[in-house]
Formats: C-alpha cells, structure tokens, sequence
C-alpha cells in the first residue's frame, strides 16, 4: 500500500476547503422559506426600481407658473410676436424636433427626430464614414512570452552515450513577434513582422549554450478574383462576408440619408410652428367675434326687457326668454372659444410648446403677422418640376436607390472564387546573443548582426484558391440585392405619382 507524502496530503487539505467554502450551507431563499417561486417573482422580481442618473431639472420647467383659468384675456399682458419670430426661437429651442402628433414621453421617443441624428449616423462605430475608413489603418500587434520545459525523455540510457543522453528535456525559452499590417483600397495587404525566439536548453553538442532565432520579413497579398478592386472595397468594405456591405461609400449614403431625415424633419416643424401661429391668429379672431355676438346678444335681451316693462309690442314674455336663451348660448360660446380642447388657451399653449418655451408665463403669446393677401399664380408645369426634382422625399428615395445599386454591384462580385496573390521575403538570423558588437570574425556573435549581413535569405511566393462548389450563398445574395432594388425603384415611383396627386 502506498503512503500518500506530506505534500500531496497538503494540496489535498486545501481543495476540500475550497471546495467546501464554495458549497452553500444551505439552500439559498428569498424572504420566508414557504415562499414559492412564483411569489418571489410577484413580491420581489418585478419590483420597480429607479435608475440613479445624473440629471437636473430645467429652472423654467419647476418655475412654471400656474395655467391660466376662465378670465378675460384682455386684462392679462399680451406679447406680439410675428411669424417668422415665432420660427426662430423654436429653431433655436430645439434639440428635439416636437410635434402635436406625438410624445416624448411614451416610448415613441425612441423614433423622435433631433439635431444629434446626423452626427450619430455619422460617428456610428458600425457603419459610420469613420468607422469605414478605419477598415484601411494601419494595424500592429505583438506577442511577448516566456516559458519554461520539462519534459521527460522516453529513452534508454546507454553507459556508453550517457553523456549524451539526457533523461529529461529541460528548457528555458522566450519569444517575440511584432507585427504591422496595412491594407489598401485594391484589397492588398501589406505586412511586416520581426520574430526573435531565445532558447537555453540542456541539449548537447550546440554551437551555443543558449542562442536567439530570428528574422525580419515582409509579406503582400493581393486579391486577384474575390475582394479585388477599389470598387468593391469602397463599397463592401475589405474582408467583408457575403451580403454585408459597410464601405466607405455606403456609410456616406448612410450619412446623406440621415440628413435628409432631419431636412425632412426641420420642414415638418416648421410646418407645424405656422400652422400652430395661425391656429393661435384663428382663435383670437374667433374668440373676438364671439365675444361680439354675446355683446350684440346682451344688447337686444336688454332692449326686450325695457319693453316688456313698458308693456309695448314686442316686450312679450317669449321674446324676452329667447333673447335670454341666445345671450347665454353665446356666453357658453365665449368661454369654449377661451378655455376649450381648440379655445385661445390651448392654441397658444400648443405654439409655446413648439417654441420651446414654458406653458405659461404671464403673458399671451399674440401673432402680429397678418396672412398674405394677393392673388398668387404658379405654372403648372414649373411647379410639378420643381416638386419632382426638390422633394427631400425623392431625394432621400434615390439615395437609397444608389445604395441598393452599389449593393448589386457588389454582389455580382462576389460570384466569385477566392485567388489570392501571395509574396514573402525574410531575413534569417542566428546569434550567441541578442545585441552585441559586431565581430567580423564571427557572423553569429549576435544575432541582429547575423540578420544585416544577410547571409541567410529566403523567400516564398504563390497563389491561395477557394471556391464554395454551387456560389450557392453568393446568389442568394446577387437575388435578395435585385429584390431590393426593384423594391427601391417601386418605391420612387409611388411617391412621384401621390406628390402628383398632391399637387394636382
């Protein structure tokens, strides 16, 4: 029977306490043990929490005086503004797009147009211009290691050669290897390494107790079928798999894109700033000629009551009821005109929340820009070009009709198979040392010396082939970008026809 020695009882010792201390004394509950699974969800997994963020309230949103209730406009201090005043304040308010139609609130502010769109599609890390052209820098890595051998021999020592013969490989060693790598628009790569390797082992009969291998090499690699051509790598990008395509040339349409959206955007705000200021101009209009009615109204009730005191014709207790009937219809009408769902109220809260400012502020908000008045005459044909050509909406269509086409392109390149080009040169080197002083006696003294003198060349060319049997994932590609495109063109043509439509 074999006695275990105190140093195998030792590390034994230590893992059964690690392995305890890592088993839980018992089993691991949530509150009361007769809790279920699914209380815990109830009671503990579904708490709401708050996130701590940094964040600060804005002074005009906490100072926000009460709203205004049912009084007389007249006696509250009114602010004339003018349209295009109106504009460009809620352009420099701002950061966000508003619109009546939706809510920053809800979830749907994830779909909210703002001014960061352009710079965030173009500093996107995935498909922004940068992050295209970064496939192009130069890149260096480097390996650093050292280790040591010992490896037992499966020989039989011979009396004779014992000396010579070692029952166990022993080595100490290290090695080193730094590389730059730089790829070209033509799909090339050009690479340059330096290898040193430092070995001290316990073999016999060596030049050097210890020695250091290395060598300096340079390497091309250029596509000749497959990833060929600037075409390809603007716009697919170098290396790209099939059916991916993040160039150069696709992030700038992404970029293009996204600008229109947000030209899109700043014209459907502005849009709903004139069309909120001439709510507001309505609604003071109309409240004012309401508030005539109502007077003219008080007016004639009131006459019919002097006549029914002096009992003459038309003083009758009907007429008097009717001329009260309709003074108080208008006065119901006064005050929906003031403070109802599309009153005075809210039509000029609506044009202070596109503008940025707060709900109230003292004062009512009152146009001064009166509407255009003039016969305007436009040709028809003149109109029809200009909504053809300058529509942002057709412009960013086409965008992404040149997109699709690049994309087409791009995958008919890829039906193709793999030949690459392959050249390496190397220098190769051997020295007792490292760095040393150049003996010329002695080529391997060192072994960069050995390396310079380029004693020891070598170098290999040829040429790599790949070929998937059938291109079977290629089409698919060359067919879903066809789909794509026809998709894109239909696309184009509705939109002409319904702006047509529109302006017909």
């Amino acid at each position: 029977m074999k006695v275990l020695s105190c140093k195998t009882l030792k590390w034994l010792s230590v893992s059964l306490v690690v392995a305890s201390g890592c088993t839980p004394l018992k089993k691991f509950q949530f509150g009361d043990t007769r809790q279920s699974a699914a209380s815990y969800h109830t009671t503990l997994a579904t708490q709401i929490e708050y996130p701590n963020v940094r964040s600060s309230l804005q002074p005009e949103v906490v100072s926000t005086p009460q709203p205004l209730t049912i009084e007389n406009p007249a006696d509250l201090q009114s602010r004339d503004i003018e349209l295009d005043e109106a504009i460009q304040i809620a352009l420099a308010n701002s950061d966000i797009l508003r619109s009546l139609g939706g809510s920053v609130v809800s979830t749907s502010a994830l779909g909210s147009r703002t001014v960061f769109d352009p710079a965030i599609t173009e500093s996107n890390p995935l498909g922004g211009v940068e992050a295209a052209l970064s496939a192009f820098d130069t890149q260096a890595a480097g390996q650093l290691f050292w280790n040591v051998n010992d490896r037992p021999n499966n020989i039989q020592i011979n009396p004779i050669l014992q000396q010579f013969q070692r029952t166990a490989y022993q080595e100490t060693a290290a090695t080193f290897n730094y590389e730059l790598a730089k790829r070209t628009a033509t799909g090339a790569t050009f690479s340059a390494r330096h290898n040193i390797g430092y070995s001290l082992p316990n073999t016999p009969n060596l030049a050097f107790n210890s020695a250091y291998v290395g060598w300096f090499e340079a390497e091309y690699r250029q596509p000749l079928l497959r990833g060929a051509g600037v075409d390809y790598n603007r716009i697919a990008g170098p290396g790209a798999a099939i059916g991916q395509y993040n160039g150069v040339l696709i992030a700038r349409i992404n970029t293009d894109v996204s600008l229109a959206d947000f030209e899109q955007g700043i014209i459907t705000f502005t849009n709903d700033i004139e069309t909120a200021y001439w709510e507001l101009h309505f609604a003071y209009h109309s409240l004012e000629a309401i508030v005539a009615g109502r007077n003219s109204a008080l007016l004639t009730w009131q006459r019919i009551r002097e006549l029914q005191k002096v009992g003459v014709r038309g003083g009758d207790a009907a007429a008097e009821a009717q001329a009260r009937s309709n003074y108080y219809l208008f006065d119901v009408n006064v005050r929906e005109a003031l403070t109802g769902v599309n009153g005075l109220y809210a039509a000029e809260q609506q044009l202070r929340y596109l503008m940025g400012l707060p709900p109230t502020d003292g004062q009512l908000l009152k146009p001064s820009s009166q509407p255009m008045e003039g016969e305007v005459v436009f040709d028809w044909n003149s109109a029809l070009r200009d909504a053809l050509t300058r529509r942002v909406e057709i412009r960013r269509q086409k965008w992404n009709i040149k997109r699709r086409e690049l994309e087409m392109l791009a995958a008919r390149m890829n039906r193709r198979p793999t030949l690459d080009f392959l050249g390496r040169y190397r220098y190769r080197g051997l020295g007792d040392s490292l760095i040393d002083s150049r003996d010329p006696n002695n080529s391997f003294n060192s072994l960069y010396q050995n390396i310079f003198e380029g004693d020891y060349q070598e170098w290999q060319a040829g040429v790599e082939f790949g070929y998937p049997v059938g291109l079977r994932q290629a089409s698919a590609a060359v067919a879903n970008a066809r789909w794509n495109l026809a998709r894109e063109q239909s696309i184009l043509q509705e939109q002409e026809l319904k702006i047509s439509h529109d302006l017909s």
